[in-house]
């Protein structure tokens, strides 16, 4: 971490134990009232029945086939799965299909995946796979990736021929695909929303705010590296606008230098068949039949 990074974040870490730990790190240290259940799918029952935890079918967590599952208010999910973990925060749902898939509908949910065996996200919006730690919320029609973890995250949208790309320290929004033509809107690739972040960090963090703080020197260390990354994919997308830009003016400039070149021709082609015309215009035409 650079000394002139220290300064911001001790500042927003100033501004952080009064909104976000104070409403949140706070309550769940004291009162108790929000609390991180751990559960491995293969090894361990869930048989707690509370109304803060939805599933459906009922008591489906340990069994092979589908299963829904929804985190009520002030309540997290965390699921140990083969290839990683996934974190449900509160007001989430998802389907969870297989040990290494699930569907995600709406919350939030951060995915920490190995790198031998990705995680594979279903969503309204396109599919998504999962390397490394990265978090996913949507809010109403809007999905935001935010990718944390060494590795890019792919997205394929409905419509799209090739995968989209998210790489390590940047963020990038999702659009619900246009009726007109079924094709999800992805936005550019940019550094990670700090504050945002943050606030999402807090929601599903455990521990007290030495290492909270220590949390977001980390994610503050990966935005930095990705914003360098953001500014190469935005001066190549400039670059290419300039090119398509230029491009399309050196058309416009040749097929207007052939309309011209065709207008020259006609031009030159009434002239000679108007001139052999000229040596008649003084000409007198008698309307005598008899007159030589």
């Amino acid at each position: 971490m650079s000394r002139s990074r220290v300064p911001y974040l001790s500042t927003l870490l100033g501004f952080v134990p009064g909104f976000v730990l104070g409403t949140i790190l706070e309550v769940r240290v004291e009162a108790q009232s929000i609390r991180l259940r751990e559960i491995d799918i293969k090894a361990e029952r869930l048989n707690e029945t509370s109304s803060s935890l939805l599933e459906e079918p009922a008591r489906c967590l340990d069994q092979p086939a589908p299963c829904a599952v929804q985190t009520g208010a002030s309540r997290k999910l965390v699921l140990k799965r083969t290839n990683g973990i996934w974190t449900l925060a509160d007001k989430t749902i998802a389907i969870l299909v297989s040990s290494q898939q699930f569907r995600f509908v709406e919350g939030m949910v951060r995915v920490q995946s190995s790198d031998q065996k990705p995680t594979k996200v279903s969503t309204d919006h396109g599919e998504f796979e999962i390397r490394g730690d990265v978090f996913l919320e949507r809010r109403g029609d809007r999905l935001t990736l935010v990718n944390l973890g060494s590795h890019p995250a792919f997205f394929r949208g409905r419509g799209w021929g090739q995968n989209k790309e998210v790489p390590s320290g940047l963020q990038a929004e999702f659009d619900l695909p246009d009726i007109r033509d079924g094709q999800t809107v992805a936005a550019l690739p940019v550094p990670i929303d700090f504050e945002s972040q943050a606030i999402r960090e807090a929601r599903l963090f455990e521990g007290d705010k030495k290492a909270f703080q220590e949390r977001l020197n980390a994610v503050a260390e990966t935005r930095a590296e990705g914003a360098a990354i953001a500014a190469a994919i935005h001066k190549a997308v400039a670059e290419r606008r300039v090119a398509s830009v230029q491009a399309a003016d050196a058309e416009r400039r040749q097929a207007r230098a052939k309309q011209e070149e065709k207008n020259r021709k006609i031009r030159d082609l009434f002239r000679k068949k108007a001139l052999p015309l000229e040596q008649y215009k003084n000409v007198e035409i008698s309307t005598d039949p008899l007159s030589p």
